[in-house]
């Protein structure tokens, strides 16, 4: 499901991680057209779209200027995004 990148909300003020080279090597790819994973979102009962994960590929999609993106759409609450990011750091070692 494509959605608007605007719409995307933090779950939390942490940085979620980012790797800065990965976002500026993501950025002219995405810029040209490439395909990227999409990131993962859980919509609350009151639409809101919180991000769990996919933080370098929204910065880099954001960078790019695109005003639409991808995402796995979850129904659930801005702790589940929190909870499934926090699982998804661990999986990939950097937390």
């Amino acid at each position: 499901m494509r959605i608007p990148i605007s719409e995307i909300l933090s779950a939390d003020n942490t940085d979620h991680g980012v790797d800065r080279k990965l976002v500026a090597d993501l950025t002219p790819l995405i810029e040209r057209g490439a395909k990227i994973l999409p990131v993962v979102v859980f919509r609350d009962g009151a639409g809101n779209h919180w991000l769990a994960d996919g933080y370098c590929r929204l910065l880099a999609s954001r960078r790019a200027e695109l005003d639409v993106i991808e995402a796995q759409v979850i129904s659930g609450t801005k702790e589940d995004a929190v909870e499934y990011r926090n699982a998804a750091l661990i999986a990939q070692g950097r937390r």
